[in-house]
């Protein structure tokens, strides 16, 4: 007897097991193919904007670069074959980056005592889409020397002050 009542247990537990339906399966394949895409999407989003994230730092770094240079006095011909002070003027030229070709663009303004010079330097560049792109970046520039700059004054024992 106690063999009949597990056959029937068994026989019954095995009348209310179900296997899914074609119908969740289509709903979880939907489910699933939407997430998907969501991911396609995001991942192409991501790519576009790294490469425009890059595209600025360069920019930047390149303009940077010019502040850099027009600031050291670094090649500046003032026109006797020397470099200097007054010949820092506005200008432009074209840098090839790894992303895009920049062009940079700069206006110098002088002070009113004449003691610096205001730098308003632009990059442009037309990124991946065909939109043109700006960065700005200004800066001064100090009439003093920059090779000489960071020489320091000092006393000997006497009081003569020698520079080093």
């Amino acid at each position: 007897m106690h063999e009949l009542k597990i056959e029937r247990m068994i026989t019954s537990s095995k009348s209310n097991v179900r296997g899914f339906s074609l119908i969740e399966i289509l709903i979880s394949l939907a489910i699933l193919g939407f997430g998907l895409l969501s991911i396609a999407k995001l991942q192409g989003t991501l790519i576009t904007g790294s490469d425009h994230a890059r595209q600025i730092t360069e920019a930047i770094n390149i303009g940077q670069d010019k502040l850099e240079e027009l600031r050291s006095f670094f090649a500046i011909d003032d026109g006797t074959g020397t470099v200097g002070y007054v010949a820092i003027g506005d200008n432009n030229d074209t840098v090839a980056g790894e992303n895009a070709s920049y062009a940079r663009a700069w206006t110098v303004t002088d002070s009113p005592d004449n003691n610096y010079k205001t730098i308003n330097l632009t990059v442009s560049w037309t990124d991946q889409n065909n939109e043109d792109r700006t960065v700005t970046l200004t800066s001064q520039v100090s009439r003093s020397d920059p090779a000489t700059s960071g020489k320091l004054m000092l006393a000997d024992g006497a009081g003569e002050i020698l520079f080093p």
